[in-house]
């Protein structure tokens, strides 16, 4: 046996005589105690799987059959494409829960564009839209827009919900829309907003042929959106044009990236000319884009680029989408 001071909240209150067998069984309680522990920890882990599972790989697919079910008896007459329909489900939810997560984020009511960013052509594009269109009459979102879109692309979305916008590639050095996917924007009475106004960096007047790009940056593989303007190859001709623009430029009083922006706003298609700044003043020198370019200008700059300029992208030319 052995002596054992017995204490209630740290106060000793005297002794007790704890015999082996006394012993024993406190040891036998703890274990017990850890069993039980243990025992209702690893039910509340198999619980949790199994309702995830239960949610994941039952009740959801038995949500969708009944869901496709309905397809069916709602178009009875026609085929209902079985692959397209369970893509449709899962992507309605993610896009839903994007829209509401971003009025989290901005703290507001609702949004006034929201645009798909990039065309997924491994669904329809009425799945989107027809989220787009819902949050619309929601009030969640005002219009909607979306980017890097083709002609057939459009027209296939405007099927399910209107657009306002198209957000495309548009500068000195890349006018491929100007052939198909402009006039079809006008004919539609939308928009384009250019991005890429300063040709990526190019028409800032501050890259010489040395120039090089961090790991972290796109365009360090000199490939811009199907072009290659900054390209071992290309970048010393089109710094050469770069120069003569801004040359051109010192007659009117203004930058090579105010020029740049007005020849994109020259466009009577393109209602925003998009420009990245790094510092406050480059911001405010942007402004000065805003200015309706002279014809003859437009004109002289476009037979440099077009003659001079190497590995520009021309009117009619495959965008890559």
């Amino acid at each position: 046996s052995t002596l054992s001071r017995v204490k209630i909240n740290k106060k000793e209150i005297g002794f007790i005589v704890v015999t082996e067998e006394a012993n024993d069984i406190l040891i036998a309680v703890k274990e017990r105690k850890n069993f039980i522990i243990r025992t209702v920890l690893a039910v509340a882990l198999v619980i949790l799987i199994f309702s995830l599972f239960l949610n994941k790989y039952i009740l959801k697919p038995i949500g969708l059959l009944v869901s496709f079910s309905q397809a069916i008896k709602n178009k009875s007459n026609k085929n209902v494409d079985i692959k397209n329909f369970f893509v449709r489900e899962d992507e309605v939810g993610m896009l839903t829960k994007s829209i509401d997560e971003s009025l989290k984020r901005l703290q507001t009511d609702y949004i006034d564009l929201f645009l798909i960013h990039w065309p997924d052509k491994t669904r329809p594009f009425s799945v989107p839209m027809e989220v787009l269109e819902k949050a619309k009459k929601d009030g969640k979102i005002r219009y909607s827009g979306v980017s890097n879109f083709s002609v057939s692309m459009m027209e296939e979305s405007l099927q399910s919900s209107d657009i306002v916008t198209n957000q495309i590639g548009y500068h000195i050095f890349d006018r491929r829309p100007e052939k198909e996917v402009m006039p079809y924007i006008k004919k539609k009475n939308m928009g384009v907003m250019a991005y890429g106004s300063l040709a990526h960096g190019l028409l800032t007047g501050k890259w010489n042929t040395s120039k090089t790009f961090t790991n972290d940056d796109w365009r360090q593989n000199t490939t811009n959106f199907g072009l290659h303007s900054w390209s071992k190859e290309n970048l010393k001709s089109n710094l050469e044009v770069a120069k003569k623009i801004q040359n051109l430029g010192k007659e009117f009083n203004k930058s090579i990236t105010q020029l740049a922006i007005s020849w994109v706003l020259a466009n009577d298609t393109v209602s925003v000319a998009l420009a990245g700044s790094t510092k406050p003043e480059n911001s405010i020198e942007n402004l000065g884009g805003d200015w309706d370019m002279p014809d003859d200008l437009k004109n002289e700059i476009d037979k440099l680029v077009l003659n001079v300029g190497s590995g520009v992208g021309k009117s009619g030319m495959e965008i890559a989408t």
